[in-house]
């Protein structure tokens, strides 16, 4: 999971990077188009389902993934990289808020002080800003929504479909929803290549590195380590853009981190308490 995170941080280098040269969707179509070939080889080896049977919950998944990933190609572009990433990860809290509304899974009696004390940290890190609200901000925290509704319709697929076919839509969907609103296509520069080729092997082992963990440990013993991104994201922020954060933006990290590790924390406790009384 710590190698999961760290590859995660890389790639959002890279998206900074490239964002210099490409268009954010552009950048989504690149990541998304190379995706998919691999995919399209992995089913016909498998001889795996193209398009399965949960075909309305895919394609809800694969466009909120779509807008997910868009959106959060936008903000590392024009936001300091610590505060995209982190911003990012609130969504495992609105699953949590979600889930209360949509599933009837009742939260803890924590969840709604951590929920708030999560947007307290919103607070803080936008104060780098001043007082004028940032719109960017405002796209990180929908991207972070859409991501959401993203897993909480895997979950609604839970293994009814093979992690293929899944993939198969997402990165179809976001690889002709990215190059039909392209404003202008641009080809990219040599050294913009390398930095797609990067974001590329950042996001595959990533989630190869991440779907590993959770297969072999408890998830609530890895799931913390995942929010080393942000950690990482911030401090490569510092490093190579120059992104000085302040004593709140600090702050503000910190209350978003520790939120979501605590929500997490908590669900799997609820959920295993149920578990347990239904056996």
């Amino acid at each position: 999971m710590l190698a999961s995170a760290a590859a995660f941080s890389v790639m959002g280098i890279y998206v900074k990077l490239a964002a210099h040269d490409l268009h954010p969707l552009q950048i989504v179509f690149f990541r998304s188009f190379f995706g998919l070939v691999i995919i399209l080889s992995l089913l016909h080896h498998h001889q795996h389902s193209l398009f399965g049977k949960e075909k309305k919950l895919m394609l809800l998944r694969g466009i909120s993934g779509f807008l997910a990933l868009v959106l959060h190609f936008y903000t590392i572009k024009h936001l300091e990289l610590g505060l995209a990433v982190t911003l990012n990860y609130m969504a495992p809290i609105f699953v949590a808020l979600f889930s209360s509304f949509f599933l009837k899974e009742k939260p803890s009696d924590w969840f709604y002080p951590l929920l708030a004390s999560s947007f307290a940290g919103v607070i803080m890190m936008s104060l780098q800003h001043g007082f004028v609200w940032n719109p960017y901000i405002g796209m990180a925290i929908l991207s972070a929504l859409f991501a959401s509704v993203a897993y909480l319709t895997l979950r609604g697929i839970n293994d009814r479909e093979s992690p293929y076919t899944v993939i198969f839509y997402f990165t179809a969907i976001s690889t002709v929803g990215s190059l039909l609103f392209i404003p202008l296509w641009k080809w990219p520069e040599p050294r913009t290549w390398i930095y797609l080729v990067m974001i590329g092997a950042g996001s595959y082992f990533g989630q190869f590195w991440l779907t590993t963990a959770m297969r072999r440990a408890p998830a609530w013993l890895v799931s913390p380590f995942i929010y080393l991104n942000p950690v990482l994201s911030t401090l490569y922020g510092w490093i190579f853009f120059g992104e000085n954060g302040h004593f709140l933006s600090w702050l503000g990290l910190a209350l978003i981190l520790a939120s979501g590790i605590l929500i997490s924390a908590f669900g799997t406790e609820h959920t295993a308490q149920k578990k347990t009384l239904s056996q």
